[in-house]
């Protein structure tokens, strides 16, 4: 019996091991690296699988983040795209961490400015954060 007991726990060791719990690692991935939008502008949808999106933040190129007043001073412009949404859809859990298919949903105001201009979308997801690169043309 006791011999027994010896390769029943035997086998118990050599399943826990093979069962080790899986983990997950953060991420966010986007389709593309670029998105080239025309200067008529408009809605669009940057779709993202993560492990979920905790922020979302759209920087400015430089001459694109300020505006001069009336004295000549810099006051911070009005951005040209506005976050309107982040969708989220996702199925069961299989993994440790969920894995969202999302859409981040953009407005893009029309480029009457004459020139190319381009932002970054940030996307974060458990520390982990990801740019694509939003360039708009000009009229």
């Amino acid at each position: 019996m006791n011999r027994l007991n010896h390769i029943f726990a035997l086998i118990v060791i050599a399943l826990m091991a093979s069962c080790s719990k899986a983990t997950d690692v953060p991420s966010v991935e986007f389709r593309d690296t670029k998105v080239i939008i025309s200067a008529k502008g408009g809605e669009i949808t940057v779709p993202v699988v993560s492990t979920g999106v905790d922020d979302v933040n759209i920087i400015y190129s430089y001459g694109d983040r300020w505006d001069r007043d009336e004295e000549g001073n810099l006051i911070p412009a009005e951005g040209w795209i506005t976050l309107v949404k982040v969708i989220d859809e996702y199925t069961e859990p299989t993994r440790d961490l969920i894995g969202w298919r999302s859409g981040i949903v953009l407005d893009i105001a029309p480029n009457t400015s004459g020139y190319e201009r381009s932002a970054t979308l940030e996307v974060r997801s458990y520390g982990v954060t990801k740019s694509l690169d939003i360039v708009q043309t000009r009229n």
